[in-house]
């Protein structure tokens, strides 16, 4: 899809288009953006050509192409266009040339024209259909009104322009055309000399009463028969009759057992988050300052360059709209998460980490906290979020609203720290460098800095070149390459004689 930029004073827009978009739809898509009055007529330029009321494709305009929205000078000029007449109800298929002003109606037109086809068409029965490049436009009524309200500025008529109008034939549907005829029977010559013997025709004619009255068993069939066939009807109703039990006794039976297994992945889940519990204290080891220098805060031209272009990039469409969509995306793994995990800090600093199903409540994570590691159920306390620091409160809203897949709380409470937590999970505690994302944190700082990186490269560069150096030295001062030289610009000098 390409796009070209269209300017009004000092103002610029950039407008998408297609192979197929007429310049009429950019005219006015370009006055809404400028808030422009839509009664007044514009016309597009290309440096000092006007463009027609043509698609893009055959306007021969480059990639990008700017151009600027002008007012029209004049409000009303004389065009010529080609009309080409199709269908016409007098059996003549041709082309009119008119010379008009381009601020007549449409309707306007089929009057003059109403002049050289010589039959009134405004008024008849005849639907109209007039097509241009940039647009078609049929009849509603034999009164054209909708006609009246479109020019030929506006339905994208210029000079030297091309009008086509078509005649719709109505076809005029009659009542007896509807009626269906019944077909005939096709008979071979063969069955019309069986249905003229004598003996063919009284058995048609047994035939014929007997099928106008009520059915008589074959010769197959005797009487006798007639009540095993009643016991089989029962039989056969009995037997339905079983199976329909059947299968309201395995549908109860099968429901049962959805039930019984809906429990048991209930109380798989209780006993998956009761299993995932983890215990960690803050580590001994003291985290190392980092100090950096002044120079490290400079910065450069060409990172400068890079930053405006990184701004650019961020700032277009296509780029906003990948970031919706990760948030999206985003928000949708969030809401289908089944578990989330929570890390609780107590004063302590003791870390407890847990699964808990994100359709309980926040009430729930209460209670499931006091019962399972306090010592005390009785005790008083309040869980907070760090950032921003806001209290959780005790209420019916699901995990799933407010929570994220990993969440890192804090336990506050007036009572003494010593008696928090049960003395069957302070066994199991951990130090908290053993988790995954500290050990990563800690790989990290063990890898070498970009600083080092660049002066081992700034290092590789000099040694490179010094040794260019001395190669070069060497060169100078071995008399065999001397020698070579010398040879050389005799055999020059004796070309040259």
């Amino acid at each position: 899809m390409s796009s070209v930029s269209v300017s009004f004073g000092v103002r610029t827009i950039k407008l998408k288009t297609t192979p197929s978009t007429p310049v009429k739809e950019l005219i006015e898509r370009s006055v809404s953006h400028f808030k422009l009055n839509a009664t007044d007529s514009y016309d597009l330029f290309h440096q000092s050509t006007k463009l027609s009321n043509l698609p893009i494709r055959l306007l021969n305009l480059p990639q990008g192409a700017k151009l600027t929205l002008k007012q029209s000078s004049v409000k009303a000029s004389l065009i010529q266009i080609k009309i080409n007449v199709l269908n016409n109800p007098q059996n003549e298929t041709g082309s009119v040339v008119k010379k008009v002003l381009d601020s007549i109606t449409l309707k306007d037109l089929i009057e003059e024209l109403e002049k050289d086809l010589k039959f009134s068409i405004i008024g008849s029965s005849y639907k109209v259909k007039l097509q241009s490049m940039t647009g078609v436009l049929e009849n509603n009524d034999s009164s054209f009104g909708n006609f009246q309200d479109s020019t030929l500025k506006s339905f994208g008529l210029d000079n030297n322009s091309l009008l086509r109008l078509t005649f719709i034939k109505q076809m005029s549907v009659e009542s007896n055309s509807t009626k269906k005829e019944t077909p005939k029977p096709v008979t071979t010559q063969r069955e019309e000399e069986d249905i003229s013997s004598p003996g063919t025709k009284k058995y048609k004619q047994d035939l014929s009463t007997s099928t106008s009255s009520t059915p008589v068993p074959t010769p197959d069939v005797i009487n006798l028969e007639e009540p095993e066939a009643t016991t089989q009807s029962e039989s056969v109703s009995s037997y339905e009759e079983n199976i329909k039990e059947d299968q309201v006794k395995t549908q109860s039976e099968s429901d049962i057992v959805m039930v019984d297994a809906v429990d048991a992945a209930a109380e798989e889940e209780d006993i998956k988050d009761e299993v995932d519990i983890k215990v960690f204290k803050a580590g001994e080891h003291q985290v190392t300052a980092i100090e950096t220098s002044d120079s490290v805060y400079d910065i450069s031209i060409p990172q400068l360059k890079s930053y405006q272009q990184l701004l650019s990039k961020r700032a277009h469409e296509s780029t906003r709209q990948a970031q919706l969509k990760r948030s999206q995306i985003q928000k949708s793994k969030i809401e289908n998460l089944k578990t989330v995990n929570v890390r609780i800090k107590f004063p302590n600093l003791i870390f407890v980490d847990f699964n808990i199903s994100s359709s309980k409540t926040q009430q729930d994570l209460y209670s499931y906290v006091s019962e399972t590691f306090l010592t005390d159920k009785s005790i008083k306390f309040e869980l907070y979020t760090p950032h921003p620091f806001t209290l959780l409160d005790r209420n019916d809203n699901q995990l799933i609203q407010s929570f994220e897949s990993r969440n890192l709380l804090l336990f506050q409470t007036n009572d003494p720290i010593a008696s928090l937590i049960k003395q069957e999970y302070l066994q199991i505690v951990k130090d908290i460098s053993e988790t995954a994302a500290v050990k990563l944190e800690l790989e990290r700082q063990t890898l070498p800095d970009e600083d080092t990186l660049e002066s081992n490269s700034t290092t590789s560069k000099s040694n490179s070149q010094s040794m260019r150096k001395s190669q070069t030295e060497y060169d100078d001062n071995n008399p065999v390459v001397k020698s070579r030289e010398s040879k050389l610009k005799n055999l020059l000098r004796l070309s040259k004689r």
